[in-house]
């Protein structure tokens, strides 16, 4: 597995073209990168693979389930509703000030769970960033919460592609470009969600958001976050990456 910090500088070789998302242009925001194959079920770590920003720390009553070689040939790893990883962050890199966020994840949501599950979020003291599945629909929701009001984009029918269950997700939010929400099965939609504070995302979470309990059901493969608002290559770039690693999703 090559490490993202040769894709960061630049610097990768024959190894990294393979597996990386090489050509991002805006590399030097990536502030999460999160694949199964780096999930150590022993000591509950999620090993960050973006070049020693961030691990995530298993919490909850039990840890996450990594299965191997579920998602053409990758490992995943199953989350039953009530476990959900911590995103501690000790190089400071999303708990920093930022008003910009651009999310992927490959996810497989369970389709009998009813909750309006939170996939991850980012959450300072004031402000807070979620993308979430829609109850037991397939709707998709990318959220900003502003202190007391709720400003949402929805992707209706967001999980409808594959027949497997699996999409690749894209959530952007940012003060130049708005926001945009896209899947692999239904393409894209944007809007406007107000403008994140530029304030300390310290408090963050991938399968849950504890202050409401909601905790996510189903599979994720990998999760790739930037502090930063990519521009339209880079984003396709991340898109042909996600696909060809997991089977044209």
């Amino acid at each position: 597995m090559c490490r993202a910090r040769a894709c960061e500088t630049n610097g990768a070789g024959s190894a990294c073209a393979a597996g990386c998302p090489t050509t991002v242009n805006e590399a030097s925001s990536l502030a999460l990168w999160l694949v199964a194959d780096s999930y150590v079920s022993s000591s509950g770590k999620w090993l960050d693979q973006s070049g020693a920003h961030a691990d995530a720390t298993c919490s909850g009553p039990a840890c996450p389930t990594a299965v191997s070689a579920a998602l053409n040939g990758y490992r995943i790893v199953s989350f039953s509703g009530s476990q959900f990883f911590t995103l501690s962050d000790p190089g400071g890199h999303y708990a920093s000030p930022t008003q910009s966020w651009t999310i992927f994840v490959v996810a497989n949501p369970d389709p009998g769970a009813t909750t309006n599950a939170q996939i991850i979020t980012f959450t300072s003291g004031g402000d807070s960033i979620g993308l979430q599945r829609s109850g037991g629909s397939s709707d998709l929701v990318f959220q900003l919460l502003p202190g007391s009001s709720t400003n949402s984009l929805v992707a209706s029918n967001g999980w409808t592609g594959d027949s497997s269950g699996w999409e690749w997700i894209a959530a952007n939010v940012g003060p130049v470009s708005g926001a945009s929400l896209a899947t692999s099965g239904m393409g894209s939609t944007g809007g406007a969600i107000g403008t994140p504070a530029a304030d300390d995302y310290a408090s963050s979470y991938l399968g849950t958001d504890p202050t409401q309990t909601l905790g996510y059901t189903g599979q994720i493969a990998e999760v790739v976050v930037f502090t930063g608002d990519l521009s339209s290559p880079s984003t396709t770039s991340l898109e042909q990456y996600l696909s060809g690693r997991y089977g044209g999703l």
